[in-house]
């Protein structure tokens, strides 16, 4: 199986086709020096907190026997690699990558992120914690099949585990839910999980590059948001403006001035890439409205 390294993106090579039973158990074998150590381990960590054997030779068979399953569940044995060991990061990272719309992955055919995903989501992955960044994937990868039944119920799915994923997790399942929202002129649900959105950004303290990227896409979405016109009106881009305070709205960042002089089409702080897979509107409109919501006038 195909690993990433820690100074390149996953994608740089191809894409391992999944994970089995045997690879999880055999890396963790292998990074603790064989078979009884690894027994050794899950027994000193699982400590009191579940009924295992003390004995080593008998946990050394249960980890064997797992080994074998393949993709089925991993019952006991599985649930306690899972609790007490969890993925190494490059694994734990790859899964991540395939579920941020933001990523290099996203730009793959549809069907083929369908397919490829669908292969990651069998134990173990299925079975641990991670397995929210894979229902995040396949409901990007459904939406852009135009499959919304099929998004709608697989995002419910990933909402659901988005929490045992972690912030980032529920954050981009937040911003779909956002999307889907403004899709359907559900405005007033779109407007307060934004604002909720950006409490949430300022308690997660995720990682630098993630924060300011989930920043860039909120403020991408907002943009689409309040330029999207009702039926029959106009869209009013500068309602944020006029609610803001004079002081404020005085403001002008440089970047904002650069991009109006050269009518650029990607927003300041956006990421191109992601606003032509989006589809969603990027015009001079749009980046005067992303101002009116960074304090830019």
């Amino acid at each position: 199986m195909s690993t990433v390294e820690p100074d390149q993106e996953p994608g740089d090579e191809v894409l391992p086709v999944a994970l089995t039973w045997a690879e999880y158990i055999g890396r963790w074998a292998n990074d603790v020096g064989g078979w009884m150590q690894l027994a050794d381990a899950l027994i000193h960590r699982a400590g009191d907190s579940v009924e295992i054997a003390l004995d080593p030779q008998t946990v050394e068979r249960g980890l064997r026997r797992l080994a074998t399953r393949g993709h089925k569940p991993g019952g006991q044995y599985g649930r306690w690699m899972l609790r007490f060991f969890g993925f190494a990061s490059p694994i734990e990272e790859l899964v991540k990558w395939m579920g941020q719309y933001h990523t290099r992955f996203a730009d793959l055919p549809s069907g083929f992120r369908l397919e490829h995903l669908n292969l990651w989501n069998r134990p173990p992955v299925a079975e641990s914690r991670l397995a929210g960044w894979i229902h995040l994937g396949v409901a990007y990868a459904q939406l852009g099949k135009g499959d919304l039944a099929a998004c709608h119920a697989t995002l419910v799915h990933a909402e659901r585990l988005a929490s045992k994923a972690g912030p980032a997790a529920e954050i981009e399942a937040s911003l779909l839910r956002g999307r889907l929202e403004s899709d359907a002129g559900q405005r007033d649900a779109a407007h307060t999980r934004y604002v909720a959105l950006d409490a949430r950004l300022a308690t997660a303290r995720l990682p630098a590059a993630d924060d300011r990227v989930y920043r860039a896409r909120l403020a991408e979405q907002r943009a689409f948001h309040i330029t999207l016109a009702i039926t029959n009106e106009r869209p009013d881009i500068a309602a944020p403006e006029r609610s803001m305070p004079r002081s404020t709205r005085s403001r002008t960042c440089r970047s904002c001035r650069s991009a109006r002089r050269r009518g650029s089409r990607t927003a300041p702080g956006s990421s191109a890439s992601s606003t032509r897979r989006s589809g969603w509107p990027t015009s001079r409109s749009s980046t005067r409205a992303m101002e009116a919501w960074s304090g830019c006038a």
